[in-house]
Parts: structure tokens; C-alpha cells; sequence
């Protein structure tokens, strides 16, 4: 299951309120629907359009109007159907009488926040009108330019049910969309309680106070885009889009421009977790909704091709601590541009002075580490370091451990055992690293004793798969699974 990323006040800065009061303002308004929301937020910071296909009446217009209104900005509405005009979308100019002089009539896409309702009613020739203004942000009426607001956001929408009548998205069109979202009917309880609400209000009410400014949302968009993506992960992503091109079900696989857009959705999600670099965990986290909306596929679900793509590339090797610097890849920094003899020569320096100085400030809950797994059968009085290959930032553990867990259920689902049975030896040993590594990372006792509990739990989790009991196989969707991805989202909130 995917997790649902939770701002960090120590990375977000001080927009950890802003982050929160905009997720409130939208889970208030589509409730039951925490997962849609975050991808809206995720969408929104990293500038791209969505498209929501999905059956009438489930909240669609409500959402697109409590976003326009949480970030301060104009709502506009287009309803399309097929006598849909291109200048009912862009505007045109007009003779003014009075005047004796042409007019220009603003259209409905010169809004902040614009819904197009049922886009694929309306005919190929009105919708290639949106292509420029998703593409560049830009009008061309009558040969005169006339730019949108740097914040312009589209929500398209349309009905998977009813074809008849319709006019299929062009691919051109489709690929200017970041993602494609379903939001699906709410639970029973969501059900009740909008129900409970409804009743004893009146029709007319006052759209909620923004919560942002156009001014704070562009410096949120713009520290999006400083989030740091390492040759590892851009590599990794052109390794998927290359096996989008030469799968077998797939007739159209994604373009460099939906690589751009997959990685400016994968660092918004970076963001919204807390972390300034982007992980191999991130670009798998967008990856559904950002392959449905541009992935022509034949002969199978869209969703099922999806997940054989991302079980089938290799995921990269982890950076190990003597390769970062400030929580980046040296390839990212000065160090990243030494020679490559000095490059091999200063990461044993660094080792060296991490390990004497881990051996001298060692306090006194480190002494009383509790081990877990297989550390019980070590020597008490056996000190203890992690190793050079695994990370020693706790924040790049846990999202390793995270990763791993993630590769075992992809291996499980393609019955690939062996991979498997390697991934969680793997995992096991991080398990038992990450008392360690929280405690030389000077936290809080309190904190690390909730990881060392956690790290036991996780360990009588995955140690009967480890031993050959199949039963306890984390696989995906059963309770030992979900179980470890709760403990694992509890970790990175430490």
C-alpha cells in the first residue's frame, strides 16, 4: 500500500502549517479520500494538470472548487459538449459599438484553478484549443499573445461509462496531463457522516478562507524544484521509460516530456515526505497514476502492465554513507567533481573519522542497545558498527528498508522466490542495524527506544520468512505486509 506522505516542519520550513491547513481544507471538502488528496497536493507543487476519470456525481467539481479557493485563487467552470466552440474556451475579440474598436473578451481559461467538466464531449477541435494552454500557459487569439497566471491548474474531467457521443482524448492532449486519478465511492462511514451533515444546511454557504497565497504557493513550487535528484534516480527513471517503449502490451510508452513531468511529481512527493532528495521509493509512489494517463495499452489492465514495468527494472544500489554529503550524492556536490582517485581516497578518510568519533561520543544508551534478529547471538561485549555498504543517515535506512520490503512484494507477486528469499536477508539485517544507526544519529532516548521496539516487532515480522516459513511471508495485501508498512510510515515519522 502506498504511503501517504506527512510534512515535516524540520524540512518544509516554516509551510509545515500551510501544508497542513491546504490538506485539511481538501480532505474536508472529498472526504474518505486521503490517498486523492495527496496526489492533488503532489500534483499542484509540482505544476502539472490532472485528469479525473471517474463516475458522475463523486465529487469532482467540489474538490477542483475547495483547491481554487484553499490556494486564494479564480474558480472557473467549462461544460463541454459537442457545439462547444474554441473561442467559448480561450475568449475572443469583440466590436465594441461605442468605441468603433475591437474588444478582447476574456475566456474561462483565464482562471487559477479551471475545471473542464466532461472533456471528452466536447469535439477534437475545441479540445486542441486547451493544447497550448496546458502546454506553454499561453493564449494566441487573433495572433496576439496573452499569458495565464503562472499558477494555472487544469482538472479535467471524464466519464468512463458513457462512450457514446464522445470524442477520445488525442494522445498529444493526454500526455500534457501529469496524472490520471479515480476517486471511487466513499465508504459506508463517509457515506453516514455526509449524510449527518447535509442535514439542516441550506444550499447557499460560504466558500471556506484561502489558506494560501499565489505568493506562497509559487516559493512552495519553487522549493519543489530544488529538491535533489541523483544520477541513480535519473538513471532509474530512464531505465522505466525505456521498458514502457519496449513492452509488449504497450503500443505507446512514455515520452521525454511524461519523464519530465515523473520526476518533478516524484520530487513534489519527496517534499511532502520531509526529504530534500528524491528515492527510488519516490518515483515508484507516482508512478500508477503518472503511467495510466499517457501508457497506450493492449490486451491487458493498465494497472497490472504497470506493475510488471516496475518489478522488471532493477532497482538502483543504494548509496552507502561514505557517498553522502548533507543527505545528497556526492555526485551532486564538490565531491561528486573530485578525481576520481581523490573520490576513492577521501570517502576512507571520512569512514575513519566516523568511526573514531562514533567509538569516543558513544553514550550510554548505546552501550545498552538492545539487539535484535541475529545480534543475540553475537558477543555482548562486541562492539558493534554498521557496515561501510549500508547507510548510516536514519532517514535513508528506513526508506531503504522501506524499498526492500516494497522489492520482496514484487518478487512474491512474480513468484521469483530466490529474489525474494535474498531481499529479505537483506532486509533482515538492515532491521538489525537501525538501533544502531538512530543512536548515532544523536536521537532523542525517547525516540530511540520507540525505534528499538519497532525494530523487534519488524523483526519477529519478517525472521519466519527468513527461516523458510512460508506462512509468514510478508506477500502483498495480507496482514503481515500492511503490518510492516504501518511500522515502516511510524519510523519515518521519527
Amino acid at each position: 500500500m502506498t504511503s501517504h506522505p506527512q510534512p515535516l516542519a524540520h524540512s518544509v520550513g516554516g509551510y509545515a502549517e500551510n501544508i497542513t491547513a491546504l490538506r485539511q481544507a481538501l480532505n474536508d471538502a472529498l472526504r474518505g479520500k486521503p490517498e486523492v488528496v495527496e496526489f492533488v497536493l503532489t500534483c499542484l507543487l509540482a505544476r502539472g494538470h490532472m485528469l479525473l476519470e471517474d463516475r458522475p456525481g463523486l465529487g469532482k467539481t467540489t474538490l477542483a472548487k475547495a483547491l481554487a479557493h484553499a490556494v486564494g485563487g479564480k474558480f472557473a467552470r467549462i461544460q463541454c459538449t459537442p457545439d462547444l466552440l474554441p473561442g467559448d474556451i480561450t475568449g475572443f475579440n469583440m466590436f465594441n459599438q461605442k468605441t468603433r474598436e475591437f474588444e478582447f473578451v476574456a475566456g474561462p481559461v483565464f482562471a487559477d484553478v479551471l475545471l473542464v467538466d466532461e472533456i471528452n464531449r466536447t469535439t477534437p477541435r475545441t479540445q486542441s484549443a486547451l493544447l497550448e494552454v496546458m502546454a506553454e500557459g499561453q493564449v494566441t487569439v487573433d495572433n496576439v499573445r496573452r499569458p495565464l497566471d503562472q499558477h494555472f491548474l487544469v482538472i479535467a474531467t471524464q466519464n468512463p461509462l458513457e462512450l457514446h457521443g464522445t470524442y477520445p482524448l488525442p494522445e498529444a492532449q493526454l500526455d500534457r496531463f501529469a496524472v490520471k486519478l479515480r476517486i471511487g465511492y466513499p465508504d459506508r462511514e463517509h457515506e453516514l457522516d455526509l449524510l449527518e451533515r447535509a442535514v439542516g444546511v441550506s444550499g447557499d454557504h460560504q466558500p471556506p478562507a484561502p489558506v494560501l497565497t499565489p505568493g506562497t504557493l509559487a516559493e512552495l513550487q519553487s522549493l519543489v524544484a530544488a529538491v535533489a535528484v541523483e544520477r541513480q534516480v535519473r538513471d532509474y527513471l530512464v531505465r522505466l521509460a525505456e521498458a514502457t517503449r519496449v513492452h509488449p502490451q504497450v503500443t505507446l510508452g512514455v515520452s521525454p516530456r511524461g519523464l519530465l513531468i515523473w520526476q518533478r511529481m516524484a520530487q513534489a512527493w519527496a517534499w511532502l515526505q520531509g526529504r530534500q532528495f528524491v528515492t527510488p521509493g519516490d518515483v515508484q509512489a507516482v508512478a500508477a497514476p503518472v503511467l495510466e494517463v499517457r501508457l497506450a495499452v493492449t490486451g491487458g489492465d493498465p494497472k497490472l502492465v504497470i506493475t510488471e514495468i516496475l518489478a522488471a527494472v532493477e532497482l538502483p544500489v543504494y548509496p552507502a554513507a561514505d557517498e553522502l554529503q548533507d543527505g545528497r550524492l556526492a555526485g551532486g556536490n564538490w565531491f561528486g567533481r573530485l578525481p576520481g582517485a581523490l573520490r576513492r581516497t577521501v570517502p576512507l578518510l571520512l569512514t575513519c573519522s566516523l568511526v573514531i568519533v562514533a567509538g569516543c561520543g558513544r553514550s550510554a544508551k548505546h552501550n545498552t542497545t538492545a539487539s535484535v534478529g541475529q545480534a543475540d547471538d553475537d558477543d555482548d561485549d562486541h562492539e558493534h558498527h554498521v557496515p561501510a555498504h549500508r547507510p548510516r543517515d536514519f532517514p535513508h535506512a528506513v526508506e531503504r528498508i522501506r524499498e526492500l520490503h516494497r522489492a520482496i512484494q514484487r518478487a512474491l507477486a512474480t513468484s521469483d522466490r530466490e529474489a525474494a528469499a535474498a531481499q529479505l536477508s537483506e532486509l533482515m539485517d538492515d532491521v538489525r542495524w537501525l538501533p544502531e544507526i538512530a543512536g548515532d544519529s544523536d536521537m532523542p532516548e525517547a525516540e530511540w527506544n520507540e525505534v528499538n521496539r519497532i525494530s523487534r516487532e519488524l523483526a519477529n515480522l519478517v525472521e519466519p520468512e527468513r527461516n523458510g516459513d512460508q506462512r509468514g511471508a510478508p506477500s502483498p495485501g495480507n496482514r503481515s505486509s500492511a503490518r510492516i508498512e504501518q511500522l515502516i510510515d511510524r519510523l519515518s515519522q521519527l
